[in-house]
């Protein structure tokens, strides 16, 4: 059985691959090191050091653009909806359908009576219930700033406006792992 492949996906992570590549192998050359440096860390014996490079690439926890999470909610949101008026609010209010533990390692807090019995704290509801809904939802918890990723009414969905009644639950992501700008 073959699987299909999205050609323009693998075109476009072939050119990223192969930018990273070039850009490191200058940097390697910046820094004093050998033009065979890259061959050498493509053998087996460099397996631990490869592991130690990814570890620390990881550690860094690079922002994903906002444009990037609101195509992949807005996508989840047409493919299991079929709704062009629910994706455009998920792609908003929703990001939390983009997958982003599995898909961007960024964690999320999920809060409200069927999440664990973790209660919304007031010092969150008074944020956003009866306020101006701006986009990119941002609040403050704990001295800390957090992107709401996923906001469910108990009345009807959020639009722009005014949060129209009590929050059901949310999920929040802190706001160091968005890029909100782009």
């Amino acid at each position: 059985m073959s699987k299909k492949y999205d050609g323009s996906a693998l075109m476009s992570g072939m050119a990223a691959g192969t930018e990273f590549l070039s850009q490191f192998y200058k940097r390697i050359l910046a820094n004093g090191g050998s033009p065979q440096l890259i061959h050498h860390m493509s053998l087996p014996a460099s397996a631990e050091k490869l592991d130690e490079l990814a570890k620390f690439a990881i550690s860094q926890h690079f922002p994903v653009a906002r444009s990037e999470i609101e195509k992949a909610a807005f996508d989840y949101a047409i493919k299991e909806f079929s709704n062009w008026e629910i994706a455009e609010n998920d792609k908003r209010y929703c990001w939390g359908y983009a997958g982003l533990p599995e898909n961007y390692g960024i964690p999320t807090i999920a809060m409200g009576e069927d999440y664990n019995g973790i209660p919304i704290p007031i010092e969150v509801r008074e944020q956003i219930e009866g306020k101006p809904l701006p986009y990119p939802l941002v609040v403050t918890l704990d001295s800390q700033q957090y992107v709401v990723v996923m906001l469910c009414l108990s009345g009807d969905d959020p639009e722009e406006g005014i949060v129209p009644g009590e929050i059901d639950h949310v999920f929040l992501a802190l706001a160091k792992y968005f890029d909100l700008e782009h």
